[in-house]
């Protein structure tokens, strides 16, 4: 017959187990989610039109973009690209960027 105190024991013995589950859970979640946020942002057209917009909203515009298309593994592109800075403005238009990041890793050509 189980006693209070070993009814207590058995409790809390399963209460530090489950405990002890949270914080791995918890970290593969975090790693999940950032793996996930980086494959968007990197893989997808979404992801570099919101890094242009976030890019102008810094800048308080001096930098702005038009037309945003592409990714930012492979080749991106903007209709407009516009930097304002004191007294100069530049205006890029029709710009396009072909490039494989990975090469940068390997250090090939």
């Amino acid at each position: 017959m189980m006693t209070d105190a070993s009814t207590d024991n058995l409790v809390a013995s399963h209460a530090t187990i489950r405990g002890h589950w949270r914080l791995p859970v918890l970290l593969l979640a975090i790693v999940i989610s950032i793996s996930a946020g980086s494959i968007w942002l990197l893989g997808s057209t979404s992801g570099l039109r919101w890094l242009a917009a976030t890019l102008a909203h810094t800048s308080a515009n001096s930098v702005s973009f038009d037309g945003v298309s592409g990714t930012l593994i492979k080749t991106m592109g903007a209709k407009t690209l516009v930097i304002n800075s004191g007294n100069m403005r530049v205006t890029a238009r029709n710009i396009q960027l072909d490039w494989r990041p990975s090469t940068l890793l390997k250090g090939t050509t």
